[in-house]
Parts: C-alpha cells; sequence; structure tokens
C-alpha cells in the first residue's frame, strides 16, 4: 500500500518535470531570441549624452570668428566588443532627405565629400567605465547672417559572434553672425505744406534706437521718420544714427540744407503815395499844358 503511494507520487512529479520542460521548450522555440552581443550599446538615452557645447542654438554673435565644440559620452558596456566612432559635421551644407517604402521621408547623412571627418580623442573614466568624445576646434570665418551646423554621430559595434551594429544620429543648430553696424540711407529733408520739414531715411537692418541730431545739438529719439519744426532762417545740417541689438551704431551722412528768408510783403502806403504823386504831376503838366494855349 505504502510502495503504491509513493509510486503514484514519483509518477506525479516525473509528468509535472515533462510537462514544464516541454512548456519551456515550445515557449523558448516560439519567442524571439536577443543575445546580449547583437544589443545595442548605445540604444538608450540615458546610456550615451551629447551635446554641441558651442555654438549655441538661434544666439546672434557679433564675431566671425567662433569656436565650435562639442561633447559625446557613453557607456562601455561590454568588453568583448570594438567600440567605434565616426563624426563628421556641415557647415552651411545641403539637405539631404530619403523617401522610404512607407512614404515616410526622413533626413540622411551628406556624402563624405560634404562633410568634415573628425578624430575624437577617448578620455576613459574607468570607474565610471564611460567613455567621453571631446572636441574643439575654430570655424572658419563666417559672413554676417544666418549659418547652419548639422552634426553627425555614427555609432559602430561588432563582437566576435555579432555582426556590426551601426546607429546614425545627427543634431543641427541655427545661430547668426552680425558684425556689421546698420547702414542709413535715403537721408533727405523736404518741405511740406505746413512750412515745417520733413526728414526721412532708411535703415537696412532692424534697429533698437533711431536719433538726429541737427545742427550737432544733442540727439532726438525718433520713431521713423519725423518732422523739423519751428527751424529759423540760414544754414543748418542733420545726422541720423541707428544701433542694433548688438551695440553696433550706424553713423549716416550729414546732409546740409538752408531755410530761405520770407519775401517781404509789400506796403499798400507807398504805392498809394506813388499813384498820388503821378496824379498830381499828370494835373500840373495839364494846367502848363492849358495856360500855354490860352496864351
Amino acid at each position: 500500500m505504502l510502495f503504491g503511494a509513493v509510486m503514484k507520487k514519483t509518477a506525479f512529479a516525473l509528468t509535472f518535470i515533462l510537462v514544464t520542460a516541454f512548456l519551456i521548450s515550445v515557449s523558448v522555440n516560439s519567442l524571439p531570441v536577443v543575445k546580449v552581443v547583437k544589443a545595442n550599446p548605445y540604444g538608450d538615452s540615458d546610456r550615451t549624452v551629447w551635446a554641441i557645447e558651442s555654438p549655441l542654438n538661434h544666439t546672434v554673435y557679433n564675431t566671425n570668428v567662433l569656436n565650435f565644440s562639442f561633447k559625446c559620452t557613453t557607456n562601455d558596456l561590454w568588453d568583448e566588443f570594438d567600440d567605434g566612432l565616426d563624426l563628421t559635421y556641415c557647415l552651411d551644407g545641403s539637405d539631404y532627405w530619403k523617401e522610404w517604402n512607407d512614404g515616410s521621408i526622413v533626413h540622411v547623412m551628406p556624402p563624405d565629400e560634404e562633410r568634415i571627418f573628425i578624430k575624437a580623442d577617448l578620455i576613459s573614466n574607468p570607474e565610471a567605465s564611460r567613455k567621453t568624445f571631446q572636441y574643439s576646434t575654430l570655424l572658419p570665418s563666417l559672413s554676417d547672417g544666418q549659418h547652419r551646423l548639422t552634426m553627425y554621430f555614427e555609432f559602430k559595434s561588432w563582437g566576435p559572434d555579432s555582426p556590426q551594429f551601426v546607429s546614425t544620429q545627427y543634431e543641427g543648430i541655427i545661430f547668426y553672425i552680425d558684425t556689421l553696424a546698420p547702414t542709413i540711407t535715403n537721408l533727405s529733408v523736404n518741405g511740406t505744406d505746413s512750412g515745417d520739414r520733413l526728414l526721412s531715411y532708411s535703415v537696412d537692418e532692424e534697429a533698437t534706437w533711431v536719433g538726429y541730431s541737427l545742427d550737432n545739438e544733442a540727439n532726438v529719439t525718433v520713431n521713423g521718420n519725423t518732422l523739423l519744426k519751428d527751424l529759423p532762417a540760414g544754414a543748418h545740417n542733420v545726422t541720423v544714427y541707428a544701433e542694433d541689438a548688438q551695440g553696433h551704431m550706424g553713423v549716416s551722412e550729414t546732409l546740409s540744407f538752408t531755410i530761405e528768408e520770407p519775401e517781404p510783403k509789400l506796403s499798400p502806403v507807398p504805392l498809394v503815395l506813388a499813384t498820388t504823386g503821378a496824379v498830381a504831376a499828370v494835373g500840373v503838366g495839364l494846367l502848363v499844358y492849358f495856360k500855354k494855349r490860352k496864351h
């Protein structure tokens, strides 16, 4: 009796083990298996951090010589991997886009000849098991206006039992160069129906302040064209100034102009006297004439 009970428990245990093994086998064979050596060592955002440190995005600089620098830090996760990082960038390059079969359009890297390749210095931190790639260089002399810098990060990893893994990322910034003072043109002073003078001008960029100096006096702040009122007769001059957000002060030419003396108004009294005198002279002449005829 006891022997039979032991045999039943043993059979039940063997059956449970076989069924469990079968289920595990089915489960393993039906699900994809990812080997550690094929995983992306740089795929997670918390494992890789990069940033363009200079120039800054959407920033205006008042110099055309800028330093370009960036920093990239990533975990060194697997010793058996040979890890590589290709770093390139484009300055004011063209945009390249590719359309996939599903109709989506993605940004792709420009050809090699349009990118500048960087040899990154590797600084290892054994305690944190991290790799830091840091780079700094001077950009070529830049013209005034808008510029675009795009950085490309191409991570490569491969191990003894896995194909190469490549992950491409990019980051683009836009910045501006402003080293020139505003240019002031079309300066003029014209008469108006009221007798005042209209001062008009043009500025080639947005100015944070505009003013004028009349006859070398202190500047007067204006917001657009303005009237010069109550000007005395004689010679005058005016100069317009404009300052941009970077503190560059533009100065116009100095325009000279003259306010004429008003013409004097004729008094009616002398005219009446002249007319009366003329009539008297004519009367005297006629009187003399008739006396001579009488004699």
